[in-house]
């Protein structure tokens, strides 16, 4: 009679059928991480610098060090343009910390603006930020995807920002998902 030492073969049989769930779960629990990598690493709501050699490109390839291909916001595409990614450098941004709650404002018959106003911090980033990049492009990323791209053409200093020409399905959704951002 062999018992439940460490040799029997109900020990070994128990410990066999124990260590290969136990090696089913790491594998599901693995799979779900690498299924959810792409929600894990989305980049917080803000204004990100464009690298220059990536300005006007659909970034496909894997992104290099420090930056992270975002896809373009569907509702925010052009009607002839098709979904695409930008690329954007990760190593300094501007948080979009709202003081206030964005509002929206009639731009033209069919199209708004979103008018944000951040908080003391965030706009003493945001004119930091602007002062190194004057010239360059620069996306504003919401909810893990890019909404707008601009160059900057001057330093902002008023901590205004605004998300120009979206329709107003657009404009809405966008409201309702900054609203958690006000501090």
């Amino acid at each position: 009679m062999w018992g439940w030492g460490e040799s029997s073969p109900d020990y070994l049989a128990l410990n066999s059928m124990i260590t290969s769930r136990l090696n089913r779960i790491a594998l599901v629990l693995i799979s779900l991480a690498w299924a959810c990598n792409g929600y894990a690493q989305l980049p917080p709501d803000g204004l990100y610098k464009i690298p220059a050699f990536a300005v006007d490109s659909n970034w496909t390839e894997a992104a290099p060090e420090g930056t992270m291909a975002v896809p373009f916001h569907s509702l925010f595409l052009e009607a002839n343009e098709r979904e695409f990614r930008v690329l954007v450098d990760t190593s300094a941004f501007v948080p979009l910390e709202l003081e206030l709650p964005p509002r929206s404002e009639q731009q033209s018959e069919d199209k708004q603006r979103l008018l944000l106003s951040l908080t003391p911090e965030a706009s003493e980033l945001l004119k930091d930020f602007t002062a190194e990049r004057v010239g360059e492009s620069v996306a504003i990323v919401v909810d893990g995807k890019v909404v707008t791209r601009h160059r900057v053409r001057t330093v902002l200093t008023s901590g205004q920002l605004q998300i120009s020409w979206c329709g107003p399905d657009a404009c809405e959704q966008l409201r309702s998902k900054l609203v958690g951002n006000v501090r």
